[in-house]
């Protein structure tokens, strides 16, 4: 079910909202994740353990791909990997021109249960997650810009 018009000159120049949506939703979430794996690096919480010689070291926020992928390919090859099934299983390819059956952001995985086991709104919480997802992203812009030029974020230490 494609929402745009047959023949429509500019149905694949801007995609559709649900394209758009899911983008924000994703890229909000994967803000949030870093914006929690920076905090962790800087208070030097490393996941503790040895398997034959693989593991994680402290380091920085800004270096810990590349101590990752020095100290432990294979679980970085994991994460990838994870990562790779996750994005090709839900790729919204329809979601371009309106098409699609699920609701953007949806991967149908809730290990804490939905809205209604827990008592709440559904519609609250999708709107605090895309409130919470927008300020992780510019708070990750500010580490990033802060990191590239020392002084250019006020209040944030020039180590971050």
């Amino acid at each position: 079910s494609v929402s745009k018009v047959v023949g429509d000159p500019h149905s694949t120049v801007m995609p559709d909202v649900k394209w758009l949506r899911e983008a924000e939703i994703k890229h909000g979430r994967a803000a949030m994740l870093a914006f929690v794996g920076t905090c962790a690096a800087e208070l030097n919480v490393v996941f503790p353990g040895d398997l034959g010689g693989l593991h994680y070291e402290k380091c920085h926020w800004y270096d810990g791909l590349a101590s990752g992928l020095a100290t432990n390919p294979l679980g970085m090859a994991q994460l990838f990997l994870a990562i790779g099934i996750v994005e090709g299983t839900f790729f919204p390819a329809e979601f371009w021109v309106g098409g699609g059956d699920r609701t953007p952001g949806d991967l149908g995985f809730l290990p804490f249960g939905d809205a209604a086991k827990n008592g709440r709104d559904p519609e609250t919480l999708a709107i605090s997650e895309l409130k919470n997802g927008r300020l992780a992203m510019i708070a990750m812009a500010g580490f990033f810009s802060q990191h590239q030029l020392p002084g250019s974020v006020p209040f944030l230490p020039p180590s971050i």
